[in-house]
């Protein structure tokens, strides 16, 4: 506002399906016109990632750590630890940094020991994974390309974002 003014008019952005947003507040008729033709909504707060459910699981990322190659998983640590982050989270996002690239649909299918999907059965069995899981920060279109991907393959998911994080740490990490 400039000198103290009430604003000459407000416009909420609000996001999809939830309340919440921004509300902007204009000087002058100016800024309002200026404002019209720029994609204010693009301010909008991202929508709020869904939930796991008992359909749609969490992912399991213990699992995808033990499917990792020793290589792969020393130089997540290290990166981890660089960063003051969980593995896990750098895990996360390297999936999310995929997907945002386009680049998750052309991972790989690596060609894996049966034991790597023993592994991931077994550890479905045990149930669902601790309650801290179900707030991974993982996108909905990161974690909707992986489903689809493990139903094109015939695969679980976690062997899926096991490859996926093989590729990306791989390819783009050195």
């Amino acid at each position: 506002m400039r000198h103290n003014e009430l604003p000459y008019t407000t416009r909420p952005i609000l996001t999809p399906g939830v309340v919440q947003g921004v509300l902007l507040e204009f000087c002058s008729a100016a800024c309002a016109q200026l404002l019209k033709r720029v994609d204010v909504a693009a301010l909008a707060p991202a929508p709020p990632v869904a939930r796991p459910t008992v359909e749609r699981p969490p992912l399991d990322f213990e699992t995808i750590e033990r499917l990792l190659t020793p290589a792969t998983a020393q130089h997540i640590a290290t990166l981890a630890t660089g960063r003051g982050q969980t593995v896990r989270n750098v895990m996360i996002t390297g999936l999310n940094e995929l997907e945002l690239y386009g680049a998750l649909v052309t991972v790989p299918m690596r060609s894996r020991p049966t034991t790597d999907r023993l592994l991931v059965d077994f550890h479905q069995t045990l149930g669902a994974p601790l309650a801290a899981d179900f707030f991974t920060g993982l996108l909905d279109t990161t974690r909707a390309r992986i489903e689809s991907l493990a139903a094109q393959r015939g695969q679980p998911l976690e062997l899926v974002a096991a490859d996926a994080i093989e590729f990306y740490f791989g390819t783009f990490i050195h």
